[in-house]
């Protein structure tokens, strides 16, 4: 359980992308099918960020919303069996991980520290359990608000690469015939 939190926390949910197409192909397809940081001037939500063959990271962006905590996809293209795919993941916003991951310390930090307390004087300490809880429960929200985050992203961004990765119908058979 603790592995598969760390994995969330650091290293995301993993995706890949199948692309119809060569590898120059896929990296200018994509890259016309996002914009460059800051750049961004649309009326609707458009993928930021930098494509290159070697480092793919694409983030949502939303125009008159700015999000608190973004998740971005971080990946790049390889060769798997004479196919070009892009593999990597949707990872949280590293801000969430590292406070967590504090949080989570100062919990078991605070837990020993209450421990102790209340053996000297559980009668006047009674509320002390009340620190780690209090504590544990803001962590988990933290976690979830991210966690929301990253799902929406995620769900926003994946159809945008296959697409972008994905010969229309009429061009399949084209794109076949090279291979």
């Amino acid at each position: 359980m603790i592995r598969a939190l760390f994995d969330f926390l650091w290293h995301g949910l993993p995706a890949r992308f199948d692309s119809d197409f060569d590898l120059p192909e896929s990296v200018r397809r994509l890259t016309l099918a996002s914009v460059r940081p800051g750049m961004s001037e649309a009326l609707y939500p458009v993928a930021e960020g930098t494509v290159s063959a070697e480092r793919v990271r694409l983030t949502r962006v939303v125009p008159g919303q700015r999000s608190g905590l973004p998740a971005p996809f971080v990946g790049a293209f390889r060769q798997d069996r004479g196919r070009v795919v892009l593999e990597g993941r949707f990872a949280l916003h590293a801000f969430v991980g590292t406070v967590v991951t504090f949080i989570g310390g100062f919990t078991v930090l605070a837990m020993a520290m209450v421990g102790a307390a209340l053996q000297q004087d559980a009668a006047r300490l009674w509320w002390t359990p009340g620190i780690p809880l209090a504590l544990a429960a803001f962590g988990l929200a933290l976690l979830a608000a991210g966690r929301g985050q990253a799902r929406t992203d995620a769900a926003w961004l994946s159809p945008t690469i296959r697409g972008a990765l994905t010969a229309p119908a009429n061009e399949r058979d084209t794109v076949s015939l090279k291979a």
